[in-house]
C-alpha cells in the first residue's frame, strides 16, 4: 500500500543521505591521504579497504531498528546493500576527483 512504500522510500532515502555524508567525512578526514599512502608503498592497501568496512558499519549503526525493518521487506541482506551503497559513493567522489 502507499503508506508501506512511503517508509521504504523514506528508508532507502535516510541510508543514502547517511551513506554520502559518512563517505564524505571519511573522504575528508582519512581516505584520500591514505589512498596517497598506499600509492607510495607506505602503508598496506588492507587499511584503505578497512575504511570501507568502518563506512559501512557506521551507517549501519546509524539507522534505527525500524528503518532496518522497513529495508528487510525490500532487501534480502541490508549490509550488502549499504555496501554496494557505499561503493558506489566512494566511486562518484573518486570520478569527480
Amino acid at each position: 500500500d502507499e503508506k508501506q512504500q512511503k517508509l521504504v522510500n523514506d528508508a532507502i532515502t535516510r541510508v543514502n543521505d547517511l551513506v554520502i555524508k559518512t563517505v564524505t567525512q571519511i573522504e575528508q578526514t582519512t581516505a584520500k591521504d591514505l589512498r596517497q599512502a598506499v600509492a607510495d608503498g607506505k602503508v598496506d592497501k588492507s587499511e584503505l579497504i578497512a575504511l570501507g568496512t568502518q563506512a559501512v558499519n557506521e551507517v549501519y549503526n546509524q539507522l534505527s531498528n525500524d528503518t532496518i525493518e522497513v529495508l528487510e521487506t525490500q532487501v534480502n541482506d541490508v549490509g550488502a546493500y549499504i555496501k554496494d551503497a557505499v561503493e558506489a559513493a566512494v566511486y562518484n567522489i573518486k570520478k569527480q576527483g
